[in-house]
Order: C-alpha cells, then sequence, then structure tokens
C-alpha cells in the first residue's frame, strides 16, 4: 500500500513546475505517489505534467476544468491511494527529507498531523516561520489544554498571528482526519480555504506533532493568485468563510474557545480587505514607546542584548535605536530566529554566549516567562547584574487608523 499521496494543484505555473516536481521526485521517503491536478492551465503546465509522467510511474496526471485549489485538491483526494495525505503546492518546493522526517514522526506518536515550519521566500528575501507551540507530541489531553485555545488567534503577542500555522501544505495529514474536512469544505470559498480546512482538521486529530523545521519553501510571487489584487468579491468570500468556520465550530466540541477566536481572525481578514480594497482601516503604529522600556545606565555607551522578538521586543528596538548610549548589537528569540525583523536578523539564544554585550534586555510582558528566561540565563553564566527586566506597561495605542496616500 502506498504510504504517502502528494496532491499538487496546478494553474498556470509552467515557470515553475520544473523546481516543484523535482523536488518532490528527489525525496528520501519512496514509497508515495505524486497526483498532479491541473486546473485548466492556459499554459504548458498541463504537457510538462505529462511529459514527467512518462519518465516516473509514480506520477498520476488529471485534468478539470478550472474550478480552483479546494476542487482539484478533493480530485486529487478521491483518486489518492495514501495512508497519509501531503500537499504542495506547484510554484513551491520542498526539502528532500520533508516527507522522510514526516512520516517518521506519524510512526514514532501515531500522530494524525505532523506540522512544520516553512521558509518564505521573496525577492531574495528569505523569512522563515514556525508555529508557535514548542516542538514534540501533543495528545488529546495536551491539544485541549494548550494548543486549541491559542491556535487560531494567538493571544499575548500583541497583533494578530495563528499558533498553528494556517497552510494546508508542509503538513502530514493522516487521510481519515483530512478527507472529511477537505470533502466538506465550501468551494465558493477561494481566500482563506486553508484556514478553514486546517483548524478543522486540527480540532478532529487525536495527536498532533510540531516541527518547526523550515522544510517547505513557500514562494510569495505578485502575480501568484494568493498574492493579487483583492476586491469586492473578497467581502462576499468572507461571509461564506465565516459562516462556514462558524458552523465547524458549532459542530466541534470546544465552540465557546474556538468561536471568540473566530471572531479575531475574522477582524484581522475584513480589516486586510478594507486596507487593500479601499485604501484605509488599521495598521500598526510606527510610533514608537508602545511598551514602557526598562531604564538603562546613562554613564556610557552600553551593548544591549534583546531576548525576545515578539511584540515587546519590537518595541523595545524601535526605543533603543533613538537612544544615543545604547548599541543594539544583538536579538535572540527561541522560536524567531532566522528571520529579520526592523533590519536586524534574529539568532538563537546559543549566540549570546559568541557576541559581547553589556546587558541583555528581557523583552516580555508576562512576568512569569521573564523569570523562566532570567533562569536560563543564570543557568548559562549569566550574572544576576546584567539581566534587564521591568514588567511593561503600554504607553501609548498599539494600532492606529492608516489611509494609503
Amino acid at each position: 500500500m502506498v504510504k504517502i499521496s502528494v496532491i499538487i494543484p496546478i494553474y498556470n505555473s509552467g515557470q515553475y513546475l520544473s523546481r516543484c516536481l523535482n523536488s518532490v521526485l528527489n525525496q528520501t521517503f519512496q514509497s508515495m505517489e505524486i497526483i498532479l491536478v491541473d486546473d485548466g492551465s492556459k499554459d504548458d503546465s498541463l504537457d510538462i505534467c505529462k511529459r514527467y509522467a512518462l519518465e516516473d510511474e509514480r506520477i498520476i496526471v488529471l485534468h478539470q476544468e478550472n474550478g480552483g485549489s479546494t476542487k482539484a485538491r478533493k480530485f486529487g483526494l478521491e483518486v489518492s491511494q495514501g495512508e497519509y495525505i501531503a500537499f504542495v503546492d506547484s510554484d513551491d518546493w520542498i526539502e528532500a527529507c520533508l516527507l522522510e522526517n514526516l512520516y517518521k514522526l506519524t510512526e514514532k506518536g501515531q500522530a494524525d498531523i505532523v506540522a512544520s515550519g516553512c521558509s518564505i521566500e521573496q525577492d531574495g528575501e528569505v523569512i522563515k516561520a514556525g508555529n508557535r507551540f514548542e516542538e514534540g507530541f501533543y495528545d488529546k489531553k495536551n491539544l485541549e489544554e494548550q494548543v486549541y485555545p491559542r491556535m487560531l488567534y494567538f493571544e499575548g503577542t500583541g497583533l494578530f498571528q495563528f499558533g498553528i500555522l494556517q497552510y494546508m501544505w508542509g503538513k502530514l495529514f493522516k487521510r481519515d482526519v483530512i478527507e472529511p474536512c477537505l470533502n466538506d469544505l465550501d468551494e465558493r470559498i477561494f481566500d482563506g480555504e486553508d484556514v478553514a480546512c486546517v483548524f478543522d482538521a486540527c480540532l478532529r486529530a487525536s495527536s498532533i506533532v510540531i516541527d518547526n523545521h523550515p522544510y517547505y519553501h513557500y514562494m510569495r510571487r505578485d502575480d501568484s493568485i494568493c498574492s493579487g489584487k483583492r476586491d469586492e468579491r473578497y467581502f462576499v468570500n468572507a461571509v461564506h468563510l465565516h459562516h462556514y468556520m462558524e458552523q465547524v465550530f458549532l459542530d466541534s466540541s470546544y465552540p465557546e474557545i474556538m468561536l471568540l477566536q473566530l471572531k479575531y481572525f475574522m477582524n484581522s481578514f475584513i480589516n486586510n480587505g478594507t486596507l487593500d480594497i479601499f485604501g484605509y482601516g488599521y495598521e500598526k503604529s510606527n510610533v514608537a514607546g508602545w511598551w514602557s522600556l526598562p531604564s538603562i545606565p546613562a554613564d556610557k555607551k552600553y551593548k544591549i542584548a534583546i531576548f525576545s522578538a515578539g511584540n515587546v521586543g519590537q518595541s523595545y528596538y524601535k526605543q533603543l535605536k533613538q537612544l544615543d548610549n545604547v548599541e543594539v548589537v544583538l536579538w535572540v528569540d527561541n522560536y524567531k530566529y532566522g528571520n529579520k525583523i526592523e533590519g536586524m536578523m534574529i539568532t538563537h539564544p546559543d549566540s549570546l554566549k559568541e557576541i559581547f554585550w553589556d546587558y541583555v534586555l528581557v523583552a516580555v510582558k508576562k512576568r512569569k516567562i521573564a523569570d523562566e528566561i532570567r533562569g536560563c540565563l543564570l543557568e548559562c553564566g549569566v550574572t544576576e547584574r546584567k539581566i534587564l527586566y521591568q514588567e511593561p506597561e503600554r504607553k501609548s495605542e498599539l494600532y492606529k487608523f492608516y489611509i494609503k496616500e
């Protein structure tokens, strides 16, 4: 029996398709089938698919009239034979070990879903993104206590963020978990369809493994469907998306915690459309001073390392850049390392051992988390006097009303 079915919906991606298919064919995991679903492409995508199918018997080529990615995925799932299902977008590519590593994690914990991280790439810039939860195996009890309350809206960061990455790709799903979610998905939803399907699947799962390594390389393009200019259809889509997700959560065992998160998600979703289509909405303020900055000695110029790159850390960084007696030489975070924020690269906390600094500024809102960070620093030999922390207070509004010029 085929272990994994890789389903790739394809629409006018001939320019990128060979790179995508080569990355899937070069997987170290061999017990797979590759289902290519051409969604009515008008370029040479279908011809490329047929040529690859002649060269590798694991490839199955399907064709349908243009109906969108959800319909294409459903078609591929209907034909597929795999015990597990993986999705790849036709203009992206994956590392050779993705399927093998994710499949090993399912065997180890008998997990229904394995969720990995990704690299988001555009114009030569690479941003690594991961799930907001620590890596490891989560059984149903841990999902209910730790993950479900924050997986759609990860509260506490100041901005809307997903707790689990919302993409269908970059994950491995057990067939009997993803199949009902995808088959029931409203095909009228063309923006946010991944969100509707992924979080439905997470609620159905008896266990999930988090692996934040960026195996998946998402190529963000200005000419892609997802990056295209939004128009008034976006709001009709939003109505369908809200109604569908609301019903999914009402039918689940967790309506209260999920419906609350849905409100935050839809607020962010609508605001994005308002700003893009009409040119006004709420945008993160550029005014430094959102969170009160701890006092720093002013007798000489000090080298500062910031610990944590969340909302508080970003506020601190902007304020520190305006001080004459401070130089930020290092910015570390356990989860965001590898990303570039405000033009500065975020590194792993281990780099604190490699670069000289005078003080490490702990930039988190909750004292409990700050105490955990302080404990780790002390264990690593950092002296108490070199750790700066005070519980931050909000000094100005996080958002301001914004009008495009």
